[in-house]
């Protein structure tokens, strides 16, 4: 019998693609970006931290995706990693550099990326539409919170039938 790929699954692959993608982007040798802006590669570093700090606090390896426990873990695991990849451009060889501005954009996108997961969660469960962000498992057996957690049932809305 086939096992189930849930979406939790597929954000987890997702997130270790992009760490590896983001490790060789951060330390190819010599790179240099020119771009319309002065420090374009400030706002390289905001957009893929961000999008580092979407993908740590939707694989909801600490806790329900979108809680503060997993939102603070999230936040603090992309910190970490986001010290370690800056740190580590200072190695002789790479012709890369370590900047403290370079770590307070990758820090801001991390926030802002860890931000916009939990808002978007809780917007979806005060507007009921938290169904969408379901995992559905194996053999029918249910609907499992998008971490993989069984969701309980939610009363029906007045005015509203039970059936939907």
């Amino acid at each position: 019998m086939a096992r189930l790929v849930t979406n939790a699954t597929l954000r987890r692959i997702a997130l270790g693609a992009f760490v590896v993608i983001l490790a060789t982007a951060t330390h190819w040798p010599k790179l240099r970006i020119v771009g319309p802006v002065p420090r374009t590669d400030l706002w390289l570093h905001l957009g893929a931290f961000g999008t580092l700090g979407v993908l740590v606090a939707s694989a909801g390896m600490v806790g329900r995706v979108g809680s503060r426990k997993n939102s603070i873990a999230s936040w603090g695991l992309a910190i970490a990693y986001a010290a370690l990849d800056e740190s580590t451009q200072a190695i002789p060889g790479l012709g890369r550099t370590a900047g403290l501005d370079d770590f307070a954009a990758n820090a801001t996108g991390v926030t802002l990326g860890v931000l916009a997961v939990a808002g978007i969660v809780a917007l979806a469960r005060v507007r009921g539409w938290d169904r969408w962000l379901l995992d559905r498992t194996a053999a029918g057996r249910g609907d499992a919170g998008i971490n993989g957690a069984a969701s309980p049932e939610r009363p029906p809305i007045a005015g509203q039938s039970a059936g939907g």
